[in-house]
Parts: C-alpha cells; sequence; structure tokens
C-alpha cells in the first residue's frame, strides 16, 4: 500500500504529538521514514505500531541524565522511548569529537532507539567515524548452550565521507525480523534457530532461540556477541541473563550501548583514505555488490497494508479529538 513519504512523516509527527512534545515527535517521525526509505521495514512503520506507539500512550518517555568528562559522555536513559535520547548524545558526542578529535559515549539503559544506521549519514557527511553498538535481552544461543545466553547484540559502523554503513546483528536474523514474520506468515529458506526439541528450523513460531550468523563457524558471529555484552556492561548495562527477559516488551531491559565517533580532523592521512575507501566501494559496485547503507530516497513508499491502515485509522481518531500534546 502506497503512501506519500511527507505524507508518513507527517502523520506518525501528528501521532506523537498526542503524547509529547515537537522535539521527540520530530525526531520518533524522522527516523521512523527514513527506515522505511531504507529498506528496514523492521523498524519502520510495523515497529513504530507495535513498539513505539504503546509506549508512548504509557509516557514511557524520560529526560536523558548526562555528566561530560573531557571527551567522555557517560549518559543514563532510564529505558523508555530513545530516540530523542540517543540523538541528544550523538549530537553532544560529534561536537566533542571536533574538539578533541574522538569522542566516547556511554549509554545505560537507551531504551527503545530502532535500527541504529538511521542515525548515522549526517555525522558520516561531515568526515566522522561512527560505530555504535548495544547489547539486547537474551535471544542468541548455540548448539553448546542449548538455550538463548546472551542478545542478537548489533554492531554498526558508518564510515565518514561515504554511503557505506555496516549494521547488523550478530544473529542469523533481528528479533524484529522474526516478529514481522509471524505477522505476515513468512518461513526462512534457510534454518534461523533452534526449536524446543532441539532442532533447527526455519520456521519463525517455532523458535525457541535463534543461532549466530556464521553457522558452522558460529564462534566468530557469537564471542563477537560477547565482546558486545562487555562493551554494554562498560556503558552500565547488564550482560547475559541479567539484561532482562527477552519474552517482554523490554521497555527497561537493563541494556548498555557503547559509541566511539572519531574526527576526520585527528586522521593524519584522510585524503588518502578518502581516495583508497571511494575506490573500494567503486570496486564493489563492479561485481554487482550493493553497498550497504546506499540507498535512494524514494518520495513514495510502499508500506504493508494492515500496518498503513491502521496506522492512518489512528491518526484519524486523533484528529477528531483534536489531541495535542
Amino acid at each position: 500500500m502506497n503512501i506519500p513519504a511527507t505524507e508518513l512523516k507527517q502523520t506518525i509527527h501528528n501521532i506523537c504529538l498526542a503524547y509529547t512534545n515537537q522535539q521527540v515527535s520530530n525526531i520518533i517521525a524522522d527516523k521512523t521514514v527514513l527506515a522505511e526509505q531504507m529498506g528496514i521495514p523492521t523498524h519502520g512503520v510495523h515497529y513504530f505500531l507495535h513498539a513505539i506507539l504503546p509506549h508512548l500512550e504509557q509516557g514511557n518517555i524520560y529526560t536523558l541524565d548526562t555528566t561530560i568528562n573531557g571527551n567522555i559522555i557517560r549518559a543514563n536513559g532510564h529505558g523508555g522511548i530513545g530516540y530523542y535520547n540517543l540523538q541528544q548524545c550523538l549530537v553532544k558526542g560529534s561536537h566533542l569529537a571536533q574538539t578533541y578529535g574522538m569522542s566516547t559515549i556511554l549509554l545505560n539503559h537507551p531504551g527503545k532507539v530502532g535500527a541504529l544506521r538511521v542515525f548515522c549519514q549526517e555525522f558520516m557527511d561531515i568526515g566522522q567515524l561512527i560505530i555504535m553498538t548495544k547489547n539486547t535481552a537474551r535471544t542468541m544461543g548455540t548448539h553448546q548452550t542449548r538455550d538463548a545466553a546472551i542478545g542478537t547484540n548489533p554492531l554498526c559502523i558508518g564510515l565518514p565521507d561515504t554511503k557505506f554503513i555496516y549494521d547488523a546483528s550478530m544473529s542469523t536474523v533481528a528479533t524484529n525480523t522474526i516478529r514481522l514474520a509471524n505477522k505476515t506468515g513468512k518461513t526462512f529458506n534457510t534454518n534461523i534457530g533452534i526449536n524446543r526439541h532441539h532442532q533447527p528450523t526455519c520456521i519463525p513460531e517455532d523458535l525457541h532461540y535463534l543461532l549466530p550468523f556464521s553457522e558452522e563457524f558460529w564462534y566468530k558471529s557469537f564471542f563477537l556477541g560477547v565482546a558486545i555484552e562487555g562493551l554494554a556492561a562498560l556503558s552500565g548495562g547488564r550482560t547475559g541473563a541479567r539484561v532482562g527477559e527477552h519474552q517482554s516488551d523490554r521497555l527497561f531491559s537493563h541494556e548498555g550501548m557503547f559509541i566511539f565517533i572519531m574526527d576526520h580532523s585527528a586522521i593524519p592521512e584522510y585524503q588518502h583514505y578518502q581516495q583508497e575507501v571511494a575506490q573500494l566501494l567503486e570496486d564493489l559496485k563492479a561485481y554487482g555488490l550493493r553497498v550497504p547503507g546506499d540507498y535512494i530516497p524514494s518520495n513514495s513508499l510502499d508500506i504493508y497494508r494492515r500496518d498503513l491502515k491502521e496506522l492512518l485509522n489512528i491518526a484519524s481518531n486523533h484528529t477528531m479529538r483534536g489531541d495535542r500534546h
């Protein structure tokens, strides 16, 4: 079902305004539409309806507590909806990187922040390297653990002065992909996890836990996920079973988010980097590969029909009531 991007953004913004202020509404609407434009429907309208709106209705938005020591930001988002809090951290971290050459952000209890890649490009465009990672409630295990041991633990890397953004979970697929697959009755072509009978499965509703993405070389992605658990602990979060229950809405999971930003001013061979990475990406495109993060913004978006109808119905009800924060 099709809708203009500007109309979708305004619709989400207006719904948010019934529960929060202009700044928070703007960032939620902007990042939701950007997720759809970047081809991440798991964190677009569907995510807004099922992971963000219920918490907006409950008022689960909290002020960010921040302390800055040199080029290190220590922040606590207190859980809740974390889009605006994460954006604030990134803007402050970017400014510190321009002053000191680099900055580190330790964000405890980030809350719901959606897809990490939608936050990257504005900093990459001003010549900054951005690396973000966070842990999540445990949903991934191995044949050895026979149960979920750690989270899917996404890692996001945006290269400066490019459109290249690596953003991936350490599991075969992300948990939001599973939720959307369940909604649409989708199964996968390959096994993505283990069922309760300890057998490999490609059926989302049969999952007991997800597997690492590297199959027989499971330790490569699994232990990268463990490293991310450690970075989350550095940021104030908990690890493993102590993060929170994955069956819940995970709004108040004890997650930690680690962010590193480096400014081009701190890189002596930056011109060399620009030339080399530009050539590398051209080489990859010559092989027919799509560079992750590189997309053409669409003015017209194709949204899952049931989700868009639900969104427009909610917007219509808010308009009739004249809701405004």
